[in-house]
């Protein structure tokens, strides 16, 4: 489908099922070739036959620490817990509690949420870029190698045209991956469905990726 009919779909859809479908979040998932071990789910509680690795989004330290030990990795919010608006001298203590909670870090999310607006009017760049810098730095102490941007933070704001609220978004896109480049940190566009937005769906964000032709 073109992108207007795509769009005049999912509002149809959107309208008659609440949009309980159009979106999927696969960020912290990965295709592995594991073997199975019963020896080993047996003594650490943790699944070894997996095709799939399962990551669960951690809030609260208080919830890291009573965590199930069937999931395989955490999934850690930026704006949450990483918090690159807070000095450097709170963040140690930060990483090391993520690590006592014994569970591989691979993938962010809440990207930038606390520097919102992200595009229009009121999006403040510099603040944006010393963020994603601070953020992109400090989850790589973790191990992460995907940071997820959510697709919710693009829609036009009122007053700006589409292709200047898309050059925007092509401009924040690059300075995270400028910023994660050197981290071996790849970006995650995460579609989420609403027409509203920039790339509504997986299809729009290929086509999004294209266009910003960056290797991560």
């Amino acid at each position: 489908m073109q992108s207007n009919n795509r769009r005049d779909f999912l509002r149809a859809t959107l309208a008659i099922g609440g949009g309980m479908a159009l979106s999927t979040g696969v960020v912290g998932t990965e295709v592995t070739q594991e073997k199975p071990s019963s020896e080993t789910s047996a003594r650490s509680g943790r699944r070894t036959n997996k095709r799939f690795r399962f990551g669960v989004l951690i809030e609260t330290p208080e919830t890291g620490r009573q965590l199930d030990p069937g999931y395989d990795e955490v999934i850690v919010p930026i704006s949450k817990l990483v918090n690159p608006l807070e000095p450097n001298t709170t963040w140690p203590k930060m990483r090391d509690e993520i690590k006592s909670w014994g569970f591989p870090t691979r993938a962010t999310s809440h990207f930038a949420e606390t520097v919102r607006p992200l595009i229009g009017p009121d999006a403040d760049f510099g603040l944006i870029r010393f963020f994603v810098q601070r953020a992109m730095a400090r989850v790589s102490e973790l191990g992460v190698r995907l940071s997820g941007v959510y697709g919710g933070f693009f829609k036009v704001p009122d007053g700006l045209s589409t292709t200047q609220a898309m050059d925007q978004c092509v401009r924040l896109v690059n300075m995270a991956a400028d910023a994660a480049e050197p981290y071996g940190i790849t970006i995650v566009l995460e579609p989420v469905g609403d027409p509203d937005t920039l790339w509504p769906l997986y299809v729009d964000a290929v086509k999004f990726a294209k266009r910003i032709a960056r290797p991560n």
